[in-house]
């Protein structure tokens, strides 16, 4: 079995240059935690199988969330608030079990609110208030389906030669384009 961090906080470990959680290892559980104000990231996860549900990042000079290498992980149920880059990053391969990043509140992120790439699906997330960027970016075979995301710069993107599939989401209000996607795309 994989490490377990439950119900924790992590605070101003940006003076020690790391992140707040980080877990190189298979079948981690992160759950119900708040990590904030981290040099990098507020959560690191880079193993499969990982259950990462119910935590709080906000403020740290990275991504929120961190996933390069999660296959069939579940990232769900999070907030992800005021973070460097994006809320959430996940990567996920062709050859491994799809990640799923679903019911994340993400807002208010310098770079993107929800960022995909690969064998990656994120459903029934919003994402709103991303100050540039897009409130979900997909990459190379992501898909997104059933999100709302309001308030962005873009509200749903494809990134430019990514075949990618964009169905059913809801974007409104963004400041650039709702939903756009480049050749390739579904």
């Amino acid at each position: 079995r994989g490490a377990r961090i439950e119900d924790s906080e992590f605070d101003g470990v940006a003076r020690f240059q790391t992140d707040g959680i980080r877990i190189l290892g298979p079948e981690a559980v992160i759950v119900g935690n708040v990590s904030f104000d981290n040099y990098y990231y507020g959560i690191y996860v880079h193993g499969d199988l990982a259950t990462i549900s119910g935590n709080e990042t906000y403020a740290n000079r990275q991504d929120g969330i961190h996933t390069p290498k999660a296959g069939g992980a579940t990232v769900s149920g999070n907030v992800s608030y005021g973070n460097g880059r994006a809320g959430i990053y996940c990567e996920g391969s062709t050859n491994e079990a799809q990640v799923t990043v679903s019911g994340n509140d993400v807002h208010d992120n310098l770079a993107d609110g929800i960022s995909i790439n690969g064998n990656v699906l994120a459903a029934a997330n919003t994402a709103h208030g991303q100050l540039a960027g897009s409130g979900i970016l997909l990459q190379y075979g992501a898909v997104a389906d059933s999100n709302v995301a309001y308030g962005n710069q873009t509200g749903v993107a494809g990134h430019a030669y990514a075949s990618v599939t964009i169905t059913n989401n809801i974007a409104y209000g963004n400041s650039g384009t709702g939903i756009g996607a480049h050749k390739n795309s579904r």
